[in-house]
C-alpha cells in the first residue's frame, strides 16, 4: 500500500501516517474477492486489525485492538428490522477519544496525541470494514455521524476498496459547513474544518478543485455543475433540532432504542432521502456519542 499527496506525489505509509499533510491510500482497485470473503467471516476487532495491516502495515492483532478500546467499545445493535446502529463509544469515552487511544498504539512515537489525517482515514475505513458482514447481507444505506467529513472521505475510500455500502447520507443543521458544501457549494477557506473540506473536495471533485479552495482568500463557490456532482454522490438533508427530537421520540417508541441528537438528525436525513429518491432499504447508522 502506498499513499498519494494532493500534488500527486507517491509517499510511503510511514511518511504519510506521521505527518499532518493530507494523504489518501491508493489501493489498486477493490480488495481481492478472497480478502473480502475473509473480512466477512471475522469478528469486528480482527476485521479492523486486518484492514489496518493493509493500510498502515500495522502489526496490531484483534486482541490488541480489544485491549486498547475495550472488547465492546464498538457495538452493533439491531433495534429495528431495517435499522442497524453501530455505537462508536464505550461508556464515558466518545469515538474521538477512542480514536486517539488507537492512534497512540499505531504511532507510539507521535508527539501530538491528535491522529494525523492519514491515520484518521485508515482507522475509520477499518471501522467501516468491521461492519462488512452487516453491509454484505443486502444493499444498505450508510448514515454518517454528526458533521465530520472524515467519515464521508473514509466511506468513499472504503467503497472504492469494495465495501458494499449503498447511498451515503447526512442530516445537518442549516447553517453548518457540511450543508453549505454539499447543498449550496459555498465554502469558506477560514472554516474550522477547512482541512476536512479540502479532503472531501479532493475525493469528490478532484485534487485541482481542492487546491483552488485552499488557495482562495475569500468565500469559494462551486459551479452549479460541481454542486450537482456532489449531490449525486452524497445525500444531505437540512434537519432542525425540533425535528431531530421528534425522531428520537418516535424511534424510542417504535424500537425501545434511544438515538443521540446527531444520530437522530442523520436518521431524519435518511427519511428525506427515502421520500425524495425512493427505496426503503436497510440502513446502518453510526452513533459517535452516548445519548
Amino acid at each position: 500500500m502506498y499513499y498519494l499527496t494532493m500534488k500527486g506525489e507517491t509517499v510511503s505509509v510511514g511518511w504519510a501516517v506521521q505527518r499532518r499533510e493530507l494523504c489518501i491510500p491508493k489501493p489498486d482497485g477493490p480488495l481481492p474477492p478472497e480478502e473480502l470473503e475473509k473480512l466477512q467471516s471475522l469478528t469486528f476487532g480482527w476485521a479492523m486489525a486486518r484492514v489496518l495491516a493493509l493500510l498502515l502495515d500495522s502489526k496490531l492483532s484483534g486482541w490488541d485492538i480489544e485491549r486498547c478500546l475495550g472488547r465492546y467499545a464498538i457495538r452493533t445493535l439491531r433495534p429495528g428490522r431495517s435499522l442497524t446502529v453501530v455505537e462508536l463509544f464505550d461508556g464515558g469515552k466518545s469515538y474521538s477519544q477512542q480514536e486517539r487511544l488507537l492512534f497512540a498504539q499505531l504511532c507510539p512515537n507521535a508527539t501530538d496525541p491528535e491522529p494525523t489525517p492519514c491515520a484518521k482515514l485508515a482507522i475509520r475505513i477499518a471501522v467501516l470494514f468491521g461492519q462488512y458482514s452487516a453491509l454484505a447481507a443486502e444493499t444498505t444505506e450508510l448514515i454518517l455521524p454528526g458533521e465530520d467529513l472524515y467519515w464521508l472521505c473514509a466511506a468513499m475510500l472504503a467503497k472504492r476498496m469494495g465495501l458494499p455500502a449503498g447511498r451515503l447520507i447526512y442530516g445537518c443543521a442549516e447553517g453548518s459547513e457540511v450543508w453549505a458544501l454539499l447543498h449550496r457549494g459555498q465554502l469558506r477557506p477560514d472554516a474550522a474544518n477547512a482541512e476536512q473540506i479540502s479532503l472531501a473536495l479532493w475525493l469528490l471533485l478532484g485534487a485541482a478543485e481542492a487546491e483552488q479552495f485552499r488557495a482562495a482568500r475569500e468565500a469559494y463557490t462551486l459551479s452549479e455543475e460541481r454542486v450537482q456532482r456532489l449531490r449525486e454522490q452524497v445525500f444531505c438533508a437540512c434537519v432542525s433540532r425540533s425535528r431531530a427530537e421528534q425522531v428520537m421520540r418516535s424511534v424510542q417508541q417504535a424500537t425501545g432504542y434511544t438515538l443521540g441528537i446527531a444520530a437522530a438528525m442523520g436518521y431524519s436525513g435518511y427519511q428525506d432521502c427515502r421520500i425524495r429518491r425512493g427505496g426503503a432499504r436497510p440502513v446502518l447508522l453510526l452513533q459517535e456519542e452516548k445519548p
